[in-house]
């Protein structure tokens, strides 16, 4: 239902598609379905034409997280064709953003400007520290695209370089060990958001990351994630720090949690301490959670990459390794699409790893 023409998730409320929500999907479908072609059509018709004027669906993380989608697409797919026609797009988006930043480079958003990140509470004082890493990963994302066809790149390698130095220098509070919210305020709150991003998109270095675990993460203090939508992200952390046994319970506790609660696909949201007179609300609507939300399955996406260790090691040539930790499974048995193959994976703590492949046809 979620995977039509385009990514939709929002099916029974707005219909619409949602560049944060898509992002998320590229990235699990290069694991489940391994469809360029939607991912094609979703990216085109959330970029429009220009001029812009507004970010995309008026969020302006959700105009970065499109220059991110971009960059995991030829990641999977090695898309070169797709590439050369979006990247004049993703240029003008870039200085539509660009031309959005405060006196210190950070970037923020207009009067009418939805800054989102997630249902949470944080302290959006001046321009908020998850958005500064989002943008920092796209400066990045565009220096590698720009590469990747062989354009110059250099002034996005310097825009990528000069900010994560500001970041750095207004965020980074060393006696928290994490990055705060805000600089502005005063405050200097601490949520998950921002330090989640650091390490994922390795914008911190590895001391710094140690650190974010410690203090963060793995700190019951820190207000927790309830959205399906940021637990992904936050799962995605862990498992780059290679905390997988820690993931795998939580995956058990949070999505497993959702199907004691009978649901038969993943929710918009899920809060364990809410009621299950209440588990359906949202928006102020007594029915008005989405319980079809295709992000919500991203624990596709967390195994395979993790747990299987299956990943393309060059987008051209479409070379990928299987590098498993399945050390707290007995047995795993999964078939994984990588472009026209389908890579067929076993294991058991007996007889250890077996991998085999064969071309993909229709029927399967």
């Amino acid at each position: 239902m979620c995977s039509g023409i385009f990514f939709i998730d929002g099916i029974k409320r707005d219909k619409w598609i949602w560049s944060g929500d898509a992002y998320q999907n590229i990235l699990t479908n290069q694991y489940l379905m391994a469809d360029p072609d939607i991912n094609r059509r979703t990216l085109l018709a959330l970029r429009g034409n220009d001029p812009m004027t507004t970010h995309i669906n008026t969020i302006i993380d959700y105009s970065l997280f499109w220059i991110l989608g971009v960059g995991e697409h030829y990641q999977a797919y090695g898309d070169q064709e797709f590439l050369e026609q979006i990247y004049p797009k993703m240029c003008s988006l870039m200085e539509f953003c660009a031309g959005q930043v405060d006196e210190h480079g950070f970037f923020t958003g207009r009067d009418g400007d939805w800054v989102y990140i997630d249902w949470a509470d944080m302290d959006k004082t001046g321009a908020l520290c998850a958005e500064q890493m989002l943008f920092a990963k796209c400066w990045d994302v565009m220096a590698a695209v720009s590469r990747a066809i062989g354009a110059d790149g250099r002034k996005y390698e310097e825009k990528y370089r000069e900010l994560l130095g500001k970041i750095n220098e207004f965020y980074w509070d060393e006696e928290k060990g994490a990055y705060i919210d805000s600089f502005v305020s005063g405050r200097r709150c601490v949520t998950r958001h921002a330090n989640i991003f650091a390490i994922i998109y390795d914008l911190a270095e590895e001391s710094k990351k140690e650190r974010i675990v410690k203090t963060v993460l793995l700190n019951d203090n820190v207000p927790q994630i309830t959205t399906p939508y940021f637990k992904f992200y936050e799962m995605d952390a862990l498992c780059k720090m290679g905390h997988l046994t820690e993931v795998l319970q939580k995956v058990k506790e949070y999505w497993g949690g959702m199907l004691e609660r009978g649901a038969v696909t993943f929710w918009e949201e899920y809060d364990p301490n809410v009621s299950e007179e209440e588990q359906y609300d949202m928006y102020g609507d007594k029915f008005g959670k989405s319980l079809c939300h295709a992000w919500s399955a991203s624990p596709i996406y967390l195994l395979a990459k993790y747990f299987v260790g299956l990943r393309i090691t060059d987008p051209v040539t479409g070379t990928y390794e299987v590098k498993p930790h399945l050390e707290d499974f007995e047995s795993l048995k999964c078939t994984l699409p990588v472009r026209d193959k389908q890579v067929r994976i076993v294991w058991n703590k007996k007889d250890g790893l077996t991998v085999t492949e064969e071309e993909y046809r229709e029927e399967d």
